[in-house]
């Protein structure tokens, strides 16, 4: 049986180097200033997760560094531990409170 479509007419590969896009009847090219500001705007907001994390290790170590010396001794080791669960279960009885989680 004889091919009724020819191949090579039927799938036609996208151009490689596309300049323009096409959005319903309007033609938009890519070197438009707002597609390269939309660009640059998320490009920039990708990079806030990053500086989320370094700035919040930043402030985590600033606040450890100065305790270390006081896990060297075990009365104060003891004192800094026992500081530290409390705060943990005031800010969690408290916030329970507010909410009224029960």
């Amino acid at each position: 049986m004889p091919c009724l479509i020819d191949a090579s007419s039927a799938v036609s590969s996208p151009p490689s180097n596309r300049s323009t896009i096409e959005v319903g009847s309007t033609r938009i090219s890519l070197s438009h200033p707002l597609i390269t500001v939309m660009k640059e705007f998320f490009e920039n907001v990708f990079r806030y997760p990053r500086y989320l994390i370094s700035f919040s290790l930043g402030i985590l170590y600033s606040a450890v560094e100065p305790l270390v010396p006081l896990l060297q001794r075990p009365i104060t080791a003891v004192a800094l531990v026992g500081t530290a669960v409390a705060g943990f279960l005031f800010l969690t009885f408290t916030l329970r409170a507010m909410l009224g989680l029960g």
